[in-house]
């Protein structure tokens, strides 16, 4: 044996014999030490640990409860089951037993305290989890960040809201809130600062991490904000039509009537993996990946939240409301950041439906037949909290300004066109759901606020180059950035930090930033809200650039959303290098 295989050897003994245990206050862990990513370091992993009671029998669609206590050493070592899901490709997987995190230190020892981010995942509040699949936290661990990767509910289990103290809605923020409530309590353990909490996500994940910062009732569990490619004003993150979605859900269950009392009864009746099942049914009807949130959040009945469990009122008004009244009088930093072509990823997704059945051409024909639908639902809704603030309609408006709208659409996109190209359609999505939504917030928003944007294609592109290989695509799509910030088990990226290549640069220049901005440190210079100049990081190399007017080309979103807002009207847009003028009706 060679002394460098020798050497090999010994180090992979010398992890293989490390068992790290650590006491939380439920009891004692026993965690394992993993080698990192070439040209990293190893790290201590603690997976599967309850950070609440399981959400089983009454407890089914409930706030979170404390998790219960154990005797002896807890193993650590594997991560807990993933929530009920429905996955694009038609598996039903998971358990409502899984209300489990993993915490991810480069340290035990602790002669100092290391930052922490608390990172909620991805996917469309319908599957997904916090595993190692998409999450490996070498390059995270690697810049002396602590990282806290945590499942919640999904879809009916963490969304269903039918106003009563049995299923009040919002479960799933709540999970989020008992998540930073047990790392208050517990990341000193792992040598994590709890004063110095990161809330991050990716999308969904990202939703969730805004809403709690502009959430009062979620102040002091954290200091600082990380948003990839999402928002609290993604439209279809929010809906006021919870109860048709729980009536639909229970027709299929076998509901004889849409009284309230019959839709509880059914679906607590239902198992969980009949209830899953139903859901899979609901998300098979639709022409389009981004029509399924059918449950999403939701405004809550205070009285009735805490009727199932004193102060655990999550939000009683929607997040647009919640930003226009200020409820967070000190606003948290926040880092937000969008992916150059957000939607090649997530029009891949639209061929889950049975309807089209991977048909290229059928779905853009079902796309275009359902198109007015499709836009209401991704960004032209008016909250029912926000139509009475304002004293304009909710919903969609009425037909002739619905048409209107489309129009607008069509003359942004398609030269006026009746129908949309593929690329077209593509290009509608991820200006309508994060670009547009992001202005937006930027338009009302407090506080510091600095913006990147990825616009590369390396080796290291998690979604285009490992998941779903889109060999033509030339820039970034939608989580295609998660390859420079985490190592997933999923795909090999084959990812290397010391690489000297173009990818290896990008890992290192994104880990840092986002690990940096954990930090406190300086990562440019914030964006002010309300200045259209709105500069921010263009990540298009090895060597990222500072640009101006972020968004510029999808100011007819900005449109879309004064229109709903403030009935007749003039609105200036300043954009791609014009002046846009447009007059609408009440």
């Amino acid at each position: 044996m060679g002394p460098l295989i020798l050497l090999l050897a010994l180090s992979a003994s010398a992890l293989a014999n490390v068992t790290p245990v650590v006491r939380v206050k439920q009891g004692r862990l026993q965690g394992v030490q993993e080698p990192g990513a070439p040209g990293t370091a190893p790290f201590f992993a603690f997976r599967g640990i309850p950070y609440a009671a399981k959400p089983v029998g009454v407890l089914r669609f409930k706030a979170p409860r404390p998790a219960p206590s154990w005797s002896g050493i807890r193993n650590a070592s594997l991560e807990g089951s993933v929530c009920h899901q429905a996955t694009f490709d038609g598996q039903l997987l998971g358990s409502e037993d899984c209300l489990y995190l993993n915490v991810y230190t480069p340290k035990l020892k602790c002669s100092s305290q290391l930052p922490v981010i608390v990172y909620f995942h991805s996917s469309a509040f319908i599957f997904g989890d916090g595993g190692r699949g998409w999450h490996g936290p070498d390059f995270i661990n690697y810049n002396d960040v602590v990282l806290v990767v945590p499942n919640y509910r999904l879809g009916p289990f963490g969304f269903l809201n039918l106003g009563t103290s049995g299923a009040p809605g919002n479960a799933a923020l709540k999970d989020s809130q008992a998540v930073l409530r047990w790392v208050k309590e517990n990341i000193k353990r792992f040598c994590g600062n709890p004063d110095k909490v990161t809330v991050a996500g990716h999308s969904a994940g990202a939703t969730i991490a805004h809403v709690n910062a502009i959430n009062a009732r979620s102040k002091g569990l954290f200091q600082r904000a990380i948003l990839m490619s999402g928002s609290a004003l993604l439209g279809i993150c929010y809906i006021d039509e919870h109860i048709e979605a729980a009536q639909e859900l229970a027709t299929i269950l076998g509901a004889k009537d849409n009284s309230t009392a019959t839709l509880e009864r059914t679906l607590r009746s239902a198992s969980g993996s009949d209830i899953n099942a139903a859901h899979l049914t609901m998300l098979m009807r639709e022409p389009s990946p981004n029509l399924m949130f059918k449950f999403a959040m939701t405004s809550e009945i205070p009285a009735v939240s805490d009727a199932d469990l004193p102060g655990s009122l999550f939000m009683s008004e929607d997040p647009e409301t919640m930003i226009r009244n200020a409820d967070v009088k000190k606003p948290v930093p926040i880092l937000a950041g969008t992916a150059k072509e957000e939607g090649d990823s997530l029009y891949g997704i639209g061929f889950v439906s049975k309807v089209i059945q991977a048909n290229d051409t059928l779905f853009v024909e079902r796309i275009n037949s359902r198109i007015d639908e499709v836009i209401q639902r991704f960004a032209a809704r008016v909250p029912k909290g926000v139509a009475k603030q304002l004293g304009v309609q909710s919903g969609t408006g009425s037909l002739s300004r619905q048409q209107r709208i489309l129009q607008m659409v069509r003359n942004a996109y398609a030269g006026g066109r009746s129908t949309f190209t593929r690329e077209e359609y593509i290009k509608i999505i991820g200006d309508s759901l994060f670009d547009g939504p992001l202005l937006n917030y930027m338009r009302m928003c407090r506080g510091d606020v600095s913006l990147y944007v990825t616009d590369i294609s390396t080796s290291y592109n998690f979604v285009s180059r490992g998941l779903i290989p889109m060999p033509a695509l030339t820039t970034t799509t939608h989580a295609d950035d998660l390859g420079y910030l985490f190592r997933p088990s999923v795909v090999n990226l084959n990812q290397n930090y010391s690489d000297s290549s173009e990818a290896g640069q990008v890992l290192r220049y994104i880990s840092t930033l986002i690990t940096d901005f954990a930090k406190g440190r300086s990562v440019g210079l914030p964006a002010t809200c309300g200045d259209p100049s709105l500069p921010y990081r263009l990540i298009n190399s090895g060597s990222p650039v500072v640009a101006e007017n972020y968004g510029s080309g999808v100011s007819v979103w900005l449109d879309i959303f004064d229109l709903l807002r403030q009935g007749r009207r003039r609105v200036r847009v300043q954009g791609e290098g014009r002046r846009r003028t447009a007059e609408w009706d009440a």
